[in-house]
């Protein structure tokens, strides 16, 4: 994780932020503000906190900084980040999503490089292999997201969002190009999804002992032929 958080993007954790804020502002009879004049005065703090996490998860790792870290560095108070944070996990969340949103960024720009739509797929599959792994930051966020799918599955789907919209895309775009014809592209998007994500995990994990290259030129060849499923040739 290298990057900054931008407070222009919509992303899944600040709609959360919202609507909390907008719900307490809806009890009281005596807030007639905006929705938007309450998203702006919920996201200032907010974004900054993320922000602030972000910092310190890339600094020390995602274990092992507190709330209190947080609010110090932010100069936030612990009653503004329980208006709007349950807990430490769903902070954590927002720092999840900023890195997968980040990442997916990433890829699209590299993809947009590439002129074979094929080989934008391939790409978008490989590359969570393919980059430059933090051996002591990476594990810990693996074992961050399985921590926080026990609770917040759904939360965690949503995280991923990015990912799983831009591989969406790429196949759709190959598809155009008159690959992949038999097979629909949200739901291939969604099995290669997981693939990469159990591999990845495992990969970080050391559950598996072969180099990333390797991983993610077997992935590949796997998904390749799950794509092209009922194709002559």
């Amino acid at each position: 994780m290298t990057h900054t958080v931008d407070a222009n993007l919509t992303s899944n954790w600040r709609e959360r932020v919202v609507a909390r804020s907008v719900q307490r502002a809806a009890s009281s009879p005596r807030d007639r503000r905006s929705r938007d004049s309450i998203a702006r005065r919920a996201l200032r703090p907010t974004t900054k906190m993320v922000h602030v996490a972000v910092e310190l998860a890339q600094e020390r790792g995602l274990d092992s900084f507190t709330v209190q870290d947080v609010l110090k560095r932010a100069d936030v108070s612990i009653q503004t980040f329980y208006r709007h944070f349950d807990s430490k996990d769903e902070l954590l969340l927002a720092v999840l999503e900023e890195a997968v949103t980040a990442q997916a960024a990433e890829y699209r720009r590299r993809i947009s490089q590439l002129r074979d739509p094929v080989a934008r797929v391939e790409y978008v599959v490989k590359a969570p292999f393919l980059g430059r792994i933090d051996r002591r930051l990476s594990p810990l966020i693996v074992r961050e997201h399985l921590h926080l799918m026990e609770r917040y599955a759904r939360e965690v789907r949503a995280a991923d969002e990015s990912y799983r919209e831009l591989l969406r895309e790429a196949i759709v775009d190959a598809q155009d190009a008159g690959h992949f014809k038999n097979v629909g592209a949200a739901d291939e998007a969604e099995l290669i999804m997981a693939l990469v994500l159990t591999r990845y995990h495992n990969l970080l994990l050391r559950v598996v002992t072969r180099s990333a290259s390797s991983e993610a030129e077997h992935l590949w060849e796997f998904c390749r032929a799950a794509l092209t499923r009922g194709e002559d040739g």
